[in-house]
């Protein structure tokens, strides 16, 4: 019984954290090719997926999550793995352009078009490894709180939350219980039948 949750938990920020990598590559690898493709529409159209792949990855490791979790201590690192993951996708997005210049028909690249730099390709390393190493570490960071939550109060919400919950819980079953007894009393007392109904 307890194992599924746990499990499903650890899926979970699984899911999100493998979501916001793709996303976070796909946008700014996307925007990368436009800008440095040399053609003018490419590089018009290189600012629409930009658009996109500033705020998409970091809403997407926070669905789902509570608002009193959303706090700078985890926005902070997200949004640091986001940048290095972003400039390494932009860098490294030309390369793919000994492929696709092959298979260039309609024209979109420039004919001189060829990959980055050595120095930029090793920029590009570094910065992929130093996101993908914080986005780890930080969805490693947000499991273990989870499961140590899902231990001491058997839901992954903040204990302020779950203990808003459980007292709303204890007074409405309070309250359901005094309603009763109100029943009883007036169902055995004729006279005070008409002013508890």
């Amino acid at each position: 019984m307890i194992g599924v949750p746990r499990n499903r938990l650890i899926r979970r920020q699984l899911a999100l954290s493998l979501a916001t990598l793709l996303v976070c590559l796909l946008t700014w690898g996307t925007t990368g090719m436009l800008a440095a493709s040399g053609s003018v529409v490419a590089v018009t159209l290189a600012g629409l997926p930009m658009l996109l792949g500033i705020p998409a990855p970091i809403l997407l490791w926070f669905r789902g999550e509570d608002e009193l979790d959303v706090t700078a201590r985890w926005i902070t690192p997200i949004v640091a793995a986001a940048a290095l993951l972003a400039v390494a996708a932009t860098i490294a997005a030309p390369a793919a352009y000994h492929l696709s210049a092959a298979g260039d028909t309609l024209g979109w690249f420039a004919p001189g078009t060829t990959a980055p730099p050595p120095r930029l390709q090793r920029l590009a390393l570094l910065t992929a490894a130093a996101g993908l190493t914080l986005l780890a570490l930080v969805t490693a960071l947000r499991v273990r709180r989870d499961l140590r939550r899902y231990d001491l109060t058997g839901s992954r919400r903040p204990p302020q939350r779950v203990r808003d919950s459980r007292e709303r819980r204890r007074h409405e079953r309070e309250q359901r219980i005094e309603r009763l007894r109100a029943r009883r009393r007036g169902d055995t007392s004729p006279s005070g039948t008409a002013g508890l109904t």
